[in-house]
C-alpha cells in the first residue's frame, strides 16, 4: 500500500465481532506502523455480517445501533435483516458508546490510530420506514439526532483517548429536502447542510472531522454524477464547510473500477460516466472548482483528504479493487488515486 501511494488505512469493526476485529485490527496497525502509515478505525456496522445480510454497512433504521429509543428493535443491518428475516436487534446505543469507549482505550497512546470514524453511511430513507420506523435526524433532540449521538460518543472517547480525530459522517438523505429546507438536488447523497449551523460540539477542541462518501452514479444511483449541477450540489452539501473554513471534511469512501467491466448498480459498464465522475472528484478536492464555488487551496494549504475503495483484488464487485489479477495496480485506478495523494509544498 506504501508504495502504491497511500499513507493510511480505514478498516471496518462491528459491534457484533469487535474481539476478533480488534486481533486483526492490531496486526493492520503493526504492519502500518512499519512502513510509516496511519489507520482510522471505523465502526462498519452493528451485528455481523452474514450471507443474509445483504446491506450490512447500510442500517436499516440509519442509526448506529438498532434497539432502544429510535429503533423498532430489529436487526438494523440492512432489508434482508429487518425487514425479510426480523432478526431482533441487539445494540442499543449504549453498547454502541461503550464498544467505542473500548476501541479507544484499546489504542490510547498509540500513535498510528489517528482517526476514529463514529458510524458508517447514517441515513434518513422514507421507504423503509413502513417497517422500520425512523431514519437519523441533526439537531432535534429526538432519539434519532445524529449530532446528539456524535456528540455522546466523540466525547466518551476523548475521555479515554484525547489524541485521535472524530470523524462524523453526514447523513445519506433519500428525501426531496435538505436538513436545511432546501431541495435535494442529489437524493441519497451525504447531508452536512446544518453541520455549519448545528456543528458537533466536543469537549477537545479542534479534533472534529465531517466525512462524506461519493461514487458514481454506477454504483451509487446517485444522479448526476458530474457536470455543474453536482458541483453546486457538493458546494451546498459539504463544501461551505472547508470553502468557509468552518471545518475540514474527509472523503471516507470513494471509487469506481473505471475499466467498463464488472457489474454495477444499473446493470451496465458506463465506463464514460466513471471517468467524468473521477476526473471532477480530482479537480474538486484539490481545489480546481473555485469558480463553481468549490473550495480553494493556496500557499500550504492542502486539498480534500479522500479514501480510495478498496485495497486488493475484488473480482466481481465494484468496484473491482486496486490489484488485477497478479497484484499489480489497475492502471485505471491507478491514474486517479495518484492524482489523489498528499504532496507536501515546497517550503511547507
Amino acid at each position: 500500500m506504501a508504495a502504491y501511494g497511500f499513507n493510511c488505512i480505514r478498516y471496518p469493526w462491528y459491534d457484533a465481532t469487535l474481539p476478533a476485529n480488534l486481533k486483526v485490527a492490531d496486526q493492520i496497525v503493526e504492519a502500518a506502523k512499519a512502513v510509516g502509515m496511519k489507520v482510522i478505525l471505523d465502526h462498519h456496522g452493528d451485528e455481523a455480517p452474514s450471507k443474509d445480510n445483504a446491506y450490512l454497512p447500510f442500517p436499516c433504521n440509519g442509526l448506529p445501533f438498532d434497539t432502544g429509543p429510535g429503533t423498532n428493535g430489529t436487526d438494523g443491518s440492512g432489508p434482508t435483516g429487518c425487514v425479510t428475516k426480523g432478526e431482533k436487534g441487539t445494540v442499543s446505543r449504549a453498547k454502541y458508546v461503550a464498544d467505542w469507549v473500548t476501541v479507544a482505550q484499546h489504542y490510547a497512546g498509540n500513535a498510528t490510530v489517528i482517526g476514529f470514524d463514529l458510524t458508517n453511511e447514517p441515513h434518513l430513507n422514507p421507504s423503509w420506514y413502513s417497517a422500520n420506523p425512523g431514519g437519523a435526524t441533526w439537531g432535534t433532540g429526538a432519539a434519532t439526532d445524529l449530532q446528539a449521538i456524535y456528540r455522546e460518543v466523540g466525547n466518551a472517547i476523548q475521555k479515554v483517548n484525547p489524541g485521535p480525530l472524530i470523524i462524523a459522517e453526514g447523513i445519506l438523505n433519500w428525501t426531496d429536502t435538505l436538513l436545511d429546507g432546501k431541495a435535494n438536488t442529489l437524493t441519497g447523497y451525504p447531508d452536512l447542510t446544518l453541520a455549519g449551523t448545528k456543528p458537533v460540539v466536543l469537549s477537545i477542541a479542534n479534533k472534529l472531522v465531517y466525512s462524506i462518501h461519493d461514487y458514481p452514479y454506477t454504483i451509487s444511483a446517485v444522479t448526476p454524477d458530474s457536470g455543474n449541477a453536482k458541483v453546486a450540489a457538493m458546494n451546498g452539501g459539504w463544501g461551505y464547510l472547508v470553502s468557509n473554513h468552518i471545518a475540514p471534511v474527509w472523503i471516507g469512501e470513494m471509487g469506481a473500477s473505471l475499466d467498463g467491466v464488472g457489474p454495477d448498480s444499473k446493470g451496465g459498464a458506463h465506463l464514460s460516466d466513471e471517468q467524468k465522475w473521477a476526473d471532477m472528484m480530482v479537480a474538486y478536492v484539490n481545489g480546481e472548482d473555485g469558480a463553481s464555488g468549490g473550495p480553494t487551496f493556496a500557499g500550504c494549504e492542502t486539498g480534500i483528504g479522500t479514501d480510495w475503495w478498496a485495497w486488493g483484488n475484488l473480482a466481481g464487485e465494484s468496484p473491482d479493487g486496486t490489484l488485477d489479477d497478479t497484484g499489480k495496480p489497475r492502471a485505471q485506478q491507478k491514474a486517479i488515486t495518484r492524482k489523489l495523494q498528499f504532496v507536501k509544498a515546497k517550503g511547507c
